[in-house]
């Protein structure tokens, strides 16, 4: 009978299968989202960004049948599964976990990345209170730029506006990078910055909670922004 050891392989080369298929899915949906007249393949990609939580769900609700498939497989070949489970319960739990956490890792990185920052056309330095402000005697860059899917709602004609904020030092060095949804005409619409003595306060429309940036930034911070994104 196979043992556990065999089981993992085995779920290596399955997994391998659906990974090429999360793939393909994934860049095709890319591709056409870049071709104008094919706006709603853009919008189908943000929404299974925007909702990544219930899109890892997802997926790791297919992966569940297709091990189902397998023990279906299994029972008609006349493998015992009350002896096999016992086998299979270390690998199915490691690759439960990783799969979780690596959609969402995935899809918050694609997510930052599959619209193009536009601070020519789209800077709400201004409109959010960014611009020079100073902690502690050191004088900071704020910046905040849009996607331009401005002034729409997620079921509306746009996609809620992904925006990045960026810190800066005197000396041009990028110091924080963060990204996060605004929804212009939500209740009761998006807050500019709130700034503190030592910390900055940025909206995030998709959470609907507000986020921390402690001034000056801290080293995980800096290092976030500078290999993280």
């Amino acid at each position: 009978m196979p043992s556990t050891r065999k089981y993992f392989i085995w779920s290596i080369k399955n997994l391998a299968i659906i990974l090429i298929f999360i793939i393909i899915a994934t860049s095709g949906l890319l591709a056409l989202s870049q071709i104008g007249k094919l706006q709603l393949a853009g919008k189908i990609l943000f929404l299974l960004f925007y909702f990544k939580e219930y899109t890892a769900l997802g997926i790791i609700f297919i992966i569940l049948i297709f091990f189902a498939y397998k023990a279906h497989i299994f029972n008609t070949k006349g493998i015992d599964l009350r002896e096999e489970f016992p086998k299979m319960i270390p690998t199915v739990i490691f690759w439960l976990a990783f799969s979780f956490f690596s959609i969402l890792l995935i899809t918050n990185y694609l997510a930052a990345n599959s619209r193009k920052f536009d601070c020519s056309k789209y800077d709400y330095t201004n409109e959010l209170n960014g611009g020079i402000k100073e902690f502690r005697n050191q004088k900071y860059a704020i910046k905040i730029c849009g996607s331009g899917t401005s002034h729409g709602g997620i079921l509306s004609d746009d996609a809620p506006d992904l925006a990045e904020l960026t810190i800066t030092n005197e000396q041009g060095e990028l110091l924080v990078k963060r990204h996060y949804v605004i929804v212009w005409d939500g209740k009761p619409g998006h807050e500019p910055l709130v700034i503190g003595n030592d910390r900055i306060i940025y909206q995030d429309d998709e959470e609907q909670e507000d986020h921390i940036i402690e001034m000056p930034p801290s080293l995980i911070d800096r290092l976030k922004a500078k290999y993280l994104f």
